[in-house]
């Protein structure tokens, strides 16, 4: 058997897997464009919820900036999908905002929570299946500003998860004008982790309904 730090600096140095090959110029010009489309139109978007909030209320353009990469450059990638996108801007972005909020600077250092806010918020991404990167820089910017009104943070949150639903529309809308691409490749909103939220919707709903039926 191998020494387990011999493993280790044999992994280090990489596979053998080649080197993915560059993307062609006509399909580099045509991502261009669609990516140029999807910020523009959130750039608007967050040029209108500034003005009618006096500068209050904004969107986190950085992790928008992450995510129309993966739609358009990447479109395929399980990350770029609709589920990724949303379940994990939601959830990643309440972890991280609910550990900055309720533990206290004296049990976790600023230092600190800038680290662990984030890693768990990308361990239960990942637990559930919608690991999202955009997700994780947003969380990290939410764990930063730990000293902000409570408000406040909770606003940049639905503001970037608003944007990134947003962003769906012209991804969607052209990427599947060029016939070598497709997305989403899935949609998969009802399925979270190991569970299926369909059915439970059903449930719920039939269990009202005879309720409301018996009354």
């Amino acid at each position: 058997l191998q020494h387990p730090i011999q493993m280790w600096l044999r992994k280090i140095r990489g596979g053998n897997l080649q080197i993915p090959p560059p993307i062609p110029l006509g399909q580099c010009l045509f991502l261009t464009m669609g990516s140029f489309t999807s910020l523009l139109l959130i750039s608007f978007f967050n040029e209108f919820i500034k003005r009618r909030s006096n500068g209050a209320v904004f969107i986190l353009m950085g992790p928008i900036g992450a995510l129309v990469t993966l739609q358009h450059a990447l479109t395929a990638a399980p990350a770029s999908q609709p589920r990724n996108v949303i379940w994990g801007q939601v959830i990643s972005g309440f972890v991280s905002i609910l550990i900055t909020i309720l533990i206290p600077e004296r049990i976790l250092s600023h230092v600190v929570r800038v680290a662990f806010a984030p890693a768990l918020s990308i361990g239960v991404m990942a637990a559930l299946g919608i690991v999202h990167p955009p997700a994780g820089a947003a969380a990290v910017i939410y764990a930063y500003h730990h000293n902000e009104n409570t408000v406040v943070l909770w606003t940049l949150y639905i503001c970037v998860v608003l944007a990134s639903v947003l962003s769906l529309i012209p991804a969607i809308l052209w990427n599947n004008i060029n016939v070598r691409r497709q997305y989403p490749t899935h949609w998969g909103l009802l399925h979270l982790g190991n569970f299926d939220l369909y059915p439970g919707l059903i449930r719920l709903h039939f269990s009202c309904f005879g309720k409301a039926t018996d009354s």
